[in-house]
């Protein structure tokens, strides 16, 4: 959540942080692709953090999958609205969309 927070809000201090652990030999100017990949990933990682926090707690696999997809496309698409990458948000939509369609996680009968 910290790298989405930064690429959003305090973008130059994401920067300093990127060019503090880089290791390359050049100074890479923090632009607005690379706020974005921050926020991708970011998004990806609280999507994986919390899938496997239900499953810790003893969810089952579906449903914290769905969960998880949920929490995903939610901070991603957060993010990407506010640095002003629509286009993400909306194909976010047809993602989730697909994925809860073809994703068998209703319980069986």
């Amino acid at each position: 959540m910290a790298l989405v927070l930064l690429a959003v809000a305090v973008p130059d201090t994401l920067g300093a942080l990127y060019q503090l652990y880089s290791t390359l030999p050049t100074d890479a100017a923090l632009n607005d692709a690379s706020r974005f990949g921050a926020g991708l990933f970011g998004a990806l990682t609280v999507g994986w953090g919390v899938t496997l926090h239900q499953l810790g707690r003893g969810i089952a696999v579906s449903r914290a999958a769905v969960i998880g997809a949920v929490v995903w496309f939610i901070v991603d698409s957060a993010a990407s609205i506010a640095l002003g990458f629509q286009w993400n948000a909306l194909s976010n939509v047809g993602f989730l969309s697909m994925f809860l369609v073809l994703l068998p996680w209703r319980r069986p009968r």
